[in-house]
Parts: C-alpha cells; sequence; structure tokens
C-alpha cells in the first residue's frame, strides 16, 4: 500500500513538473493589407511538429509547447509564409499577431546565376527563368526534362516516343552549331552533370539507331527542390565554352541547406501511383483487308476486298468458302511460309475469317504501370544540418517488355566548422536500369526500309486489318518468328517484342565537397570539387528466327560499357562593398579546373548457338567493331580545360547596375596556338521606375535591361589530330599466332582549327503593374555563331576522305515572353495565371569552303536536315515533285500556257521525281506558347497548362504509313472501285489522263512517293498537364504526428489535337526520333504516352 502511494506522488510530481514546464501560444492573423482576418492559415512550430488553424476569426492557440525559443511559421495560399522568433514561459501565455503579406509578383526576388551565386533578380541585366519543385512534382513524369516542358519559355523539349526510358532532347535558344553538340549544360548541386545520351555509341542495324536515355534520367524529380535557367551569354559566361547552349541549374532538397532550418529533423514521406497508356491511336477502318486492287493477298496493305464481299474469285486459292453468317473463310496465316506450316500441323486445315481483326494498337499496347516512393529527412543541430533522401521508381511501360527501375539515394551536410568557415558536402548514388523492345527508327516499308532496322512499332504497323495478332507468334520447333507473309519477311509484333530486346544499366556517382571561408566582413572564398562518374552498359540482343537480314537473322549480341566521369575543381573570392554613399561593387573572381575522361569498350557477336541464351560464349563470332557501321567500338578520350573568370557589378543609387564578366580558358582539344580564347561580356539593368517618380497607381515597376556576351564552342577531341586505330586480337593465323594491326583513320585532323565564336545581343524589360498584380517580363536577342566547325570532303588521292575545318556563319533571333497575374488574392480564394511566348528564327548566313550545303541530321539516305545558305538552319531536304517552271516555260513551247508549279506526272499516272533534292519543309516552329492556371480555395487547388505550337513541319512515317497501306478511315472516304486522275500535266504538257487505282494514289504517291508528300504542318494545341491537390486541414491534424498531409490527382498529356494532318491518323507532333542535331523527322519510334494518377505526400 505504502508502495502505491509513493508511486502515486512520484508521479503526480513529475507530470505537474511537465505540466509547469509548457506554455501556451495564442494569437490572431490579418492580411497585411486589409487588415481582414484569415481563417483557415496553418500555424506551426517546425522543430517541434506541432500545429494548429485559425479559426473562423483568424484565431488560433497552440497549447503545451514545451518553454524555449522557437520560430512560428504561418502559411497560407496566395500569402507569403510568415516565420516569427517566440520566447515561451513555463505556465504563461504568450500572444502575437500575425500580418501576412499577399504572394504577389515580388520585386526583391533571389535569383541563382552562374557558380551559384544568389543575386536580387532586378539588379540582373539578363533574364532568368526559374522552376519551383511544386511545378516538377505536378508533372508526372520519370525524368526532369519532360517535367520542364512548356514551363520555360526560349526552352524547346522533345522526345523521341513514349518508350519509358527513352531519350528526351532539350534545346535552349535555338541551335548555334553544326557539328557540336546544342545540349545545355547541366549544374547539380553545383556540379557539373553529364545529361547526354552516350549516342555515339548507340547500335545501328543498317541505319536505324537506337535512341539511348538521356542521362538526366539519372536525377528524380522528386528529389528537386527547385531549377534555374541561364539562357543568355550573358548569364552563361561565367560557365565558358561549356555554357554556351545554355544552363540549367538543379538544386536538389539533399544540397539545399536553409539557414532557418531548426534543431530537430523533420520527415517527408510521397507515395506516386500512375497508369501510362498511349497518348492517342488512329481510327482505323473496319471495311478492307490485306491485299492491292480490291484482290486478296498476304501484303502488308489492306487494299484488299471488302470485308462483306461475297465473291470468292477476289481470293484466289486461299478461299475455303462461307461461315454460316456468310462471312468469307480463308486459309490460316501460319501456313503461308513452309518451315511455319510444318510447325502448326493443326492448322493446316483450319478455316480462318475474313474480318476486321481488333485494332493492332489496341490489342497489342498495354496500360503501364509507374511507382514512386519516397522519403526525406532533414534536419539537425545548430552547427550540423543533414539531409538525406532515397526514392525508389518502377515503371512497366505501355509497351510489353518496356520497364524502368531506379533507385536513388543522396545526402548532403553542412558543418559550421569555425565561426567563419563551413564545410558542405553532398553524395547522391542513382542506380538505373531501363529495358525496351527495339526501337530503331524504320522506315514503314517493311524490313528493308532504313537498311532493315528493327523496329517493334513498324512490325505493329504492318498489321493488315485481317490478321489478329494474337495468333502464335513464334514457331515452336525454331523459336524463330512465326507469321503470315508466305516468305515470312516480316517478323511477328510480339515475337520482336519478347526476342529483340535493348537494355540499359547505368551506376551513377555524383557530388561535391565545398569549403567556404568567410576571410573578411565582406569578402568570402569558396572552394569546390565536384565530381560526376558513372558506368553505363548497354546490350542489345536479338534471338536467332529474326526476319531481319545477316546477321541478326541467325541471332546478334552486342554489349557496349562505358565509363565516363568528370572531376571539377573551382575557387571562387567573392566581395561586396559600398564604395561611397552612391555606389557598391560586388563581383566574383575565380578559376575552374575540368579533367573529363570517356572509356569504350564493346563486343558484337554473331550466329547464336543457344536459342534464348545471351552471352557472347553462345555465339560462333565475335567482333569489336559494329558489322552495320564499320565503327570501332574501343574508343577513349580525354580532355582538360583550364579557365579565369572575373564578373564585377557597380551598383549606382540601387537603380542601375553595370555589369561586367569575362572568361578566358584554355582547351587541350586544340592546338597551343589556338587553344586560348578570351570572351568578354558587358550588360546594364536600369530600374527607371525607382529613378524616375511615374507617379501612376497602375505601373508599378520598370525595369530596362540589355547587354552583348561572347562565348565559344571547342571541337571534339583528336579533331586535330590524325589517330590511329589498333586491333589487338584482330586475327590468328595458321600457327596460332594472334595478330595486332593497326589502322589509321580516313580523317585527317587540321592542327589548324579554332574554335567557333558565339556573340549574342541581348535586351528586355520587366514591368510590373496594379501592385505587382501583373507581372510581364520580354527579352529579344540576336545571336551569331562563325567559324562553324564542320567536316568538309578533301580530295581522296591524300589518303583520307575528310576533315575539320572552320568555315560559315548562323544568325538566331528570337524573343521571350512571360506573364504573370494574379486576378483573385487576399482572400480564401486565389487564382494565378502564368503564360510563356517563344518565337525564334535562324538563318546559315554563308558557309565558304566551296560547300554548297552540310548535311546535319535527319536521315538515312539523302533526305535530312541541312545548313544551306540563306535558309534556315536544318531545313529539310528530300525528294520532290517535277513541277513546271518559269524556265520550262520560256524554252519548251509544250509548257508556254502552263501555270508554274503545276505537278508532271509520269506515264504510270503518278507524280514524276525530281533527279535531285530540294526543300520540303522548315522544322522550326513559328512561335510556341504556353498557358497556365491555378485556382485555389483554402486547401485545395486546381491547376492546369495548355501548350500551343504554330507551324513547323515533320516528316511522318507513322502518317504515311498509315495512308499507304490503307489502314485509317481517311482511306476508305474514297470509292475504291472508282480509278483517279492526279491534277497535272504529262512530259508533253498536256493534261494528264492516266487513270489509276486508289491503293496506287495513296500508295505510290501520298504515303511512299516522294518525300515532298510525306511532310506535314505540326500546328497543334495540348492540355499538357492537369493537377487537384489538397491539404488537409491543420486542425485536423492535431491529434496525428503530421504536420501536413497533401493528396493530389494528376493527368499528363491528356488531350492533343493537330490541325494539319489527317484526322485519322491519330499523330502526336511532339516527338524526335534521331535526336542531336536533327529535327523534323519521325520515324516509327513509338507514340506518346499519357499519364495520370496521384499522390500522397506526408510530412512531419
Amino acid at each position: 500500500m505504502l508502495k502505491k502511494l509513493l508511486s502515486t506522488l512520484v508521479c503526480t510530481f513529475l507530470f505537474a513538473g511537465a505540466a509547469l514546464a509548457q506554455g501556451t501560444i495564442t494569437g490572431t492573423v490579418t492580411d497585411g493589407q486589409t487588415g481582414d482576418t484569415l481563417p483557415g492559415v496553418n500555424i506551426q512550430i517546425p522543430s517541434l511538429t506541432m500545429g494548429a488553424a485559425t479559426n473562423v476569426d483568424g484565431n488560433f492557440t497552440l497549447e503545451d509547447v514545451p518553454a524555449g525559443t522557437y520560430t512560428v511559421q504561418a502559411t497560407f495560399v496566395g500569402y507569403q509564409t510568415f516565420n516569427q522568433e517566440v520566447a515561451v514561459s513555463a505556465g504563461e501565455e504568450t500572444t502575437i499577431d500575425i500580418e501576412m503579406q499577399p504572394d504577389v509578383v515580388g520585386l526583391e526576388d533571389v535569383v541563382v546565376t552562374a557558380f551559384g551565386i544568389e543575386r536580387d533578380q532586378r539588379a540582373l541585366g539578363y533574364g532568368v527563368s526559374e522552376v519551383a519543385s511544386e511545378d516538377l512534382e505536378s508533372r508526372n513524369q520519370s525524368d526532369v526534362g519532360r517535367a520542364l516542358s512548356g514551363q520555360l519559355p526560349g526552352v524547346s523539349i522533345s522526345s523521341s516516343g513514349g518508350v519509358t526510358g527513352s531519350g528526351t532532347d532539350i534545346n535552349i535558344r535555338g541551335y548555334s552549331s553544326i557539328s557540336g553538340s546544342n545540349q545545355p549544360l547541366f549544374i547539380v548541386d553545383g556540379v557539373r552533370f553529364d545529361g547526354g545520351n552516350n549516342a555515339s555509341s548507340s547500335w545501328a542495324d543498317g541505319g536505324g539507331q537506337q535512341t539511348n536515355p538521356h542521362r538526366l534520367l539519372d536525377i528524380p524529380p522528386s528529389n528537386i527542390k527547385d531549377v534555374s535557367v541561364l539562357k543568355g551569354l550573358s548569364a552563361t559566361v561565367l560557365y565558358g565554352e561549356d555554357g554556351r547552349n545554355g544552363v540549367i541549374i538543379i538544386k536538389t532538397k539533399s544540397g539545399s541547406f536553409g539557414e532557418d532550418q531548426e534543431p530537430g529533423f523533420n520527415v517527408t514521406l510521397n507515395q506516386s501511383v500512375y497508369a501510362t497508356q498511349i497518348s492517342s491511336r488512329p481510327d482505323y477502318q473496319d471495311e478492307y483487308g490485306g491485299g492491292f486492287d480490291q484482290n486478296f493477298g498476304w501484303f502488308y496493305s489492306n487494299w484488299g476486298p471488302r470485308f462483306d464481299t461475297d465473291n470468292p474469285n477476289l481470293f484466289g486459292s486461299d478461299f475455303r468458302g462461307f461461315a454460316d453468317d456468310g462471312t468469307v473463310l480463308i486459309d490460316h496465316p501460319l501456313t503461308q511460309h513452309g518451315a511455319t506450316a510444318q510447325a502448326f500441323p493443326d492448322l493446316q486445315n483450319a478455316d480462318y475469317r475474313y474480318e476486321a481483326k481488333p485494332d493492332p494498337m489496341g490489342s497489342f499496347f498495354r496500360d503501364g504501370l509507374a511507382s514512386t516512393s519516397s522519403i526525406g529527412i532533414n534536419g539537425g543541430t545548430q552547427d550540423l544540418r543533414l539531409n538525406l533522401n532515397y526514392s525508389r521508381n518502377e515503371e512497366q511501360g505501355f509497351t510489353p517488355n518496356n520497364k524502368l527501375n531506379r533507385n536513388t539515394f543522396s545526402i548532403g551536410a553542412e558543418y559550421s566548422v569555425f565561426s567563419d568557415l563551413t564545410a558542405q558536402t553532398t553524395f547522391n548514388m542513382s542506380l538505373t536500369d531501363v529495358q525496351s523492345p527495339a526501337t530503331a527508327a524504320g522506315g514503314g516499308s517493311g524490313p528493308a526500309a532504313a537498311g532493315g532496322s528493327t523496329s517493334v512499332f513498324g512490325d505493329v504497323f504492318y498489321t493488315p486489318r485481317s490478321i489478329d495478332l494474337s495468333i502464335p507468334y513464334q514457331n515452336p520447333q525454331t523459336g524463330g518468328s512465326a507469321y503470315y507473309r508466305s516468305d515470312n519477311a516480316i517478323p511477328h509484333p510480339r515475337w520482336t517484342a519478347n526476342n529483340v530486346i535493348t537494355t540499359n544499366k547505368t551506376d551513377r556517382y555524383y557530388g561535391k565537397t565545398e569549403l567556404n571561408w568567410q576571410a573578411m566582413d565582406r569578402l568570402n572564398v569558396v572552394y569546390t570539387m565536384g565530381y560526376d562518374s558513372y558506368t553505363e552498359s548497354q546490350a542489345y540482343m536479338q534471338n536467332a528466327g529474326g526476319i531481319r537480314p545477316e546477321p541478326l537473322n541467325s541471332g546478334f549480341y552486342q554489349t557496349i560499357d562505358i565509363a565516363r566521369s568528370t572531376w571539377d575543381h573551382t575557387l571562387n573570392a567573392q566581395f561586396d562593398y559600398q564604395l561611397t554613399e552612391d555606389f557598391t561593387l560586388d563581383g566574383t573572381v575565380g578559376g575552374q579546373y575540368t579533367t573529363e575522361s570517356y572509356q569504350r569498350q564493346g563486343v558484337e557477336s554473331q550466329n547464336q548457338l543457344i536459342f534464348d541464351f545471351f552471352e557472347h560464349s553462345n555465339f560462333t563470332d565475335q567482333s569489336s567493331t559494329n558489322f552495320f557501321t564499320g565503327a570501332d567500338f574501343q574508343r577513349q578520350e580525354n580532355v582538360q580545360t583550364a579557365g579565369i573568370y572575373g564578373d564585377f557589378r557597380l551598383g549606382y543609387q540601387d537603380f542601375v547596375y553595370l555589369n561586367l564578366s569575362g572568361r578566358n580558358d584554355w582547351f587541350s582539344t586544340l592546338e597551343p596556338e589556338n587553344n586560348s580564347i578570351f570572351y568578354p561580356s558587358v550588360n546594364l539593368s536600369y530600374i527607371l521606375s525607382d529613378h524616375i517618380d511615374i507617379n501612376s497607381d497602375a505601373i508599378t515597376f520598370v525595369k530596362l535591361f540589355g547587354g552583348v556576351a561572347t562565348s565559344a564552342g571547342s571541337p571534339d577531341p583528336y579533331s586535330t589530330r590524325t589517330t590511329l586505330a589498333t586491333d589487338a586480337r584482330s586475327f590468328v593465323n595458321n600457327d596460332g599466332t594472334v595478330i595486332t594491326t593497326n589502322a589509321t583513320s580516313n580523317f585527317l585532323g587540321n592542327q589548324d582549327l579554332k574554335p567557333e565564336l558565339h556573340t549574342e545581343y541581348e535586351a528586355g524589360v520587366d514591368l510590373r503593374f496594379f501592385e505587382n498584380r501583373l507581372g510581364l517580363q520580354a527579352s529579344a536577342y540576336t545571336r551569331s555563331t562563325t567559324d562553324l566547325i564542320t567536316q568538309a570532303p578533301i580530295d581522296p588521292s591524300t589518303g583520307y576522305s575528310s576533315t575539320f575545318v572552320n568555315v560559315g556563319e548562323i544568325e538566331n533571333q528570337g524573343l521571350e515572353l512571360t506573364i504573370n497575374a494574379k486576378p483573385i488574392t487576399g482572400g480564401e480564394f486565389q487564382w494565378d495565371v502564368k503564360s510563356n511566348f517563344y518565337t525564334s528564327r535562324s538563318e546559315v548566313v554563308s558557309l565558304g569552303a566551296g560547300l554548297d550545303r552540310i548535311q546535319v541530321g535527319g536521315g538515312f539516305t539523302t533526305r535530312g536536315n541541312f545548313a544551306i545558305e540563306g535558309e534556315p538552319f536544318q531545313v529539310m531536304y528530300g525528294t520532290k515533285i517535277v513541277r513546271v517552271t518559269e524556265e520550262m516555260k520560256q524554252n519548251d513551247p509544250n509548257f508556254s500556257d502552263v501555270e508554274v508549279g503545276t505537278p508532271i506526272i509520269n506515264s504510270v499516272g503518278s507524280y514524276q521525281e525530281q533527279d535531285d533534292i530540294g526543300k520540303i519543309g522548315n522544322p522550326n516552329p513559328d512561335w510556341e506558347l504556353s498557358l497556365s492556371n491555378t485556382f485555389r480555395y483554402k486547401g485545395a487547388s486546381l491547376s492546369f497548362q495548355m501548350d500551343y505550337q504554330q507551324g513547323g513541319d515533320m516528316f511522318s512515317t507513322w502518317i504515311s504509313t498509315l495512308l499507304a497501306r490503307g489502314l485509317t478511315t481517311t482511306t476508305t472516304k474514297v470509292d475504291r472501285n472508282n480509278t483517279f486522275i492526279l491534277p497535272g500535266v504529262n512530259e508533253q504538257g498536256q493534261p494528264n489522263n492516266v487513270q489509276i487505282s486508289p491503293s496506287s494514289v495513296f500508295f505510290d504517291n501520298f504515303g511512299f512517293g516522294t518525300d515532298e508528300m510525306r511532310v506535314y504542318d505540326m500546328t497543334h494545341i495540348r492540355l499538357t498537364n492537369v493537377r487537384l491537390g489538397y491539404d488537409l486541414p491543420a486542425s485536423v491534424l492535431e491529434s496525428t504526428p503530421f504536420s501536413q498531409v497533401t493528396i493530389s490527382v494528376t493527368g499528363d498529356n491528356l488531350w492533343m489535337y493537330a490541325f494539319n494532318v489527317p484526322e485519322a491518323s491519330g499523330f502526336d507532333p511532339n516527338v524526335n526520333s534521331i535526336g542531336g542535331n536533327s529535327r523534323g523527322f519521325e520515324y516509327l519510334t513509338g507514340p506518346a504516352a499519357r499519364r495520370f494518377g496521384g499522390s500522397v505526400t506526408l510530412r512531419f
């Protein structure tokens, strides 16, 4: 009894002591401009994970707060976050009044510039665009590139298709190099980050190139805090030649350390689940089956008899009778090829219904599923701050055997070593594994197209409406493909999906160590050592039995291993001085030394021994060179760049800022006499509204800015020297001796080669209206590139075929506009609007060196993108229709009365093709526009983004194949029993009178005729993203361990309409099948993806 009494007394005193050691915080929250009270405001003490919400009168109470000093944080949609330090005494009530300011378009925004230097946006003499983490997370994409699409003016983003893990092409302010990369520089937490796709190592089976994943795939969007984009040379000059194409600065959550971060730890959990589908599909016709000219045949095309025909003569020996419902019965498709027929004896006498089978795309593709799980932990002590993040992404694409697995782990730490010395380090690990069926570019004309490229999408497109993809696809005796062609000349799509596989596995490690020394009151010195290292293993495997030229059909296995690393050392001194009462001076001086190494090893094996076993020992023949291209897999590169730079900003009375910058680089890729180059920059920012009293209630802020900057572009490694290729095991002679051979390249090094030179002029305005509720930012620029580095042919008698030379000039002009508006703010309902506009024009001013045109990409033959003097860069050239010219009218009396431009028809009634290629289009859009709206009411939010593109031509194999094969409803709008006469004149100038069949109209002309007929205007509008989110109110979370719970549903690429393509094609223009400097060519590399799903985020 005494023990119980003592225990009771002890517990009573303990709880009483705890209660006496606690206090209460109360207060009222009001609008800082109107004075109105604000209900539903979230009130938190982040370090204690305590929270409450204001009631209808704007009042709140935080009870049982331990005695101490804390930061109280108030957040409410449409308002700036409020923080105030509050001291809580034991047993007492502390009252604070909170005035929240509307979060309008700010004037004092701080933006991240080169080398992570933060500057006031008002003082910048160039434009900087930013994207916040919530804008990235709302775009449920697996890679950063796609998540940025449409959110930044002047930034164009396209993909090779909707295949999970497929490549992404990012371009800022157009193209300015013929042979060099036009991709931007990526900086992640202050470290150079290789964002390429190692396209030079891609396998190519006769021309069609397999697109590798873009290495931005290694960064999960869920770990990104914000993104800054430096577009102009004035903004990127400190990065040297690597920044000439713009810089994308990514700050991750693990590499971000807030000064107001309190002791303790916060945890964020997120789970997202999304479904993926093909975004659009063709409108297939259900009236006609395989054949030509109304007669049945086992062809790819659908110009055969109607499905409801009762005429057995149209089917020849394949006719077997009629079903009870009148449907024609024919031989089974798998009886057409001898070896296949023997493998399926039960089908020899089987009837096969000649009828419209299920939509081949609908029956082949599936609904994909993506799941992303992440956890983030941040916090620490007064001197040590830690961030840990882990993310796992698992995704199955809509294409069979397409999947992505990614695991990323990152840790960041910041430690106050001394009062004037801070150390910061980050470490990131990303393990990415992508698998996909072969998606090489295809030409739409069966396996012979593009040299025999293997593409599962091409195989699907060749499916006649009378063929069911559910029929057996694999020969049970050989494992090879079984399909409907009499010569088995096309693989079954399901066989391709299961037997022709590409894999890409990457292990990546990157991070930095940084020391920041506050040397003096207004001077600090920062040393950063950054590293980015990864190994990438690519594999292409095809089982024996495929329907492709040798060596693919006998089994093929190719592996390529790549090791790439970058080490970057920078030393910066940053200062900030008040020179006089009116003048300020701040800036940065520093140096940078970068080393890059690249190693590639590869083996290619042919003639498989055991089916479905992929080891090089299971193949009889091995080689270290690509069978199709002759390229050597082995390659090693080492590049060093050293640079010194300075950036000085002089301010006058806080309304004029003059910025002078410059950098000098030394390149190891150039000879000593040409490897040093200096590029200066000067820009000015003038805040007119601070200098002159505008005296207007409508105009709040006016800034004018402008400048001129330069940069350079160095050539690829070893462009100045002739290289030697060594094959350590070229062959073994009769006595068993291993012979090593050496061979010089057919490329002649040019020791006089110089860097490309870039010069850009930029001017713009920053305007704010109506107390900052409306903002307009505009930038116009002109950029010219001279001394273009290009590969030029030389006389073969020299022993070489080509060399690199400096020739020509490209000019690029553009305009970027951003409008931000807050039509409704200051209450429970908020409405935000943002719109981006971008237009750009490029022109090849000159080429020089006797060059008429330079092909820069695009095609497999002479068709492609070109640089031609007086034309836009990347102008599209290909085969064209012969048309009547003014010269013909003047010199040939047969054409004197014929209108210029009239097509000439050949003797068989089709368009006559020119001997030489000509201009068929311009892939560059006239302009692009995006519009996003966000509506908020209390804890709920609804946002959507729409994108519009005006103009831009595309050569589409998707559309032309559908037309040529008679697959869509477009081809049934004509009477297939009639004949047609194409408008035009014959070679004697007389009106064409040759009648041709509908299949000839579509197949020989609109589909697979001249390249000119396969180009379409890509004007389109798209509903890019829709998101509905809800934050649970703090009052609901009071009894839970959570400080915030957010639930959201999101859809991406939900709707699209292309105005100038055949309606039944279902074609999405946002593809770029080849990548690199190619644009405007689509080669069946896959349909675009639609994604929709939801996520839950928990913070405590």
